[in-house]
């Protein structure tokens, strides 16, 4: 396991399984293996984090048999969970108090339960990716 918020402290409470994926055929396609479990340790539905890396690659993804999966060139786990990572920082961790026990309303407002902080989240016009997934929450 690792920490939501990428720390080294042993004590950290909230934390995530390291991404797992898996090569399917010839076609580039990889299969996210536990992303499922992943999002609901983020606490975040899954067709919001797969988007994101699939935005972020700039590639397909979708969902076959209950497995997700993305079309891609070899990315390395390692490159997948730093998009995940990005995905936390924007997404899921308070701008305050840095713990990941946030909400983001239909209205764009991030609120933390950890601390009471609240932030209009914006849509920033350099992250196409960010600004995308921002209107996946409008809905």
């Amino acid at each position: 396991m690792i920490n939501i918020d990428r720390s080294d402290d042993i004590f950290y409470r909230y934390k995530m399984s390291p991404l797992i994926i898996r090569q399917q055929g010839r076609n580039g396609q990889l299969i996210l293996v536990n992303i499922d479990e992943i999002a609901k340790q983020l606490s975040v539905d899954s067709i919001k984090l797969v988007k994101f890396i699939s935005y972020e690659l700039g590639t397909k993804s979708g969902n076959t048999n209950n497995q997700w999966w993305i079309k891609a060139e070899q990315p390395t786990v390692s490159i997948l969970q730093e998009i995940i990572s990005k995905f936390i920082d924007n997404f899921i961790l308070c701008k305050q108090c840095g713990n990941p026990e946030t909400t983001i309303s239909n209205h764009l407002t991030m609120k933390c339960a950890s601390c009471g902080h609240r932030v209009k989240l914006v849509r920033p016009e350099d992250n196409g990716s960010v600004d995308k997934i921002l209107k996946m929450y409008k809905k």
